[in-house]
């Protein structure tokens, strides 16, 4: 396997930056390769609003992959 491979498999598997490589090296790979872990932070107490929200109103009734596109 090539180095692109290798970091794109740990990168799957959910290895932190640093278990994988360098830091600075890892993330010009990655970004050569367009993954990406997080590129919009939301604050997590409106997230779990947000969700509290839906669910107690007309969400109930819905599961994961509708709550899931309702908050993206």
């Amino acid at each position: 396997m090539d180095r692109s491979m290798l970091c794109s498999f740990y990168f799957r598997l959910g290895l932190s930056y640093s278990e994988i490589l360098n830091m600075r090296t890892l993330k010009r790979i990655l970004r050569n390769l367009c993954l990406f872990r997080r590129r919009f932070h939301s604050d997590i107490v409106e997230v779990a609003q947000f969700i509290e929200e839906n669910v107690s109103n007309s969400g109930n009734q819905q599961g994961y992959n509708w709550m899931h596109l309702r908050c993206l």
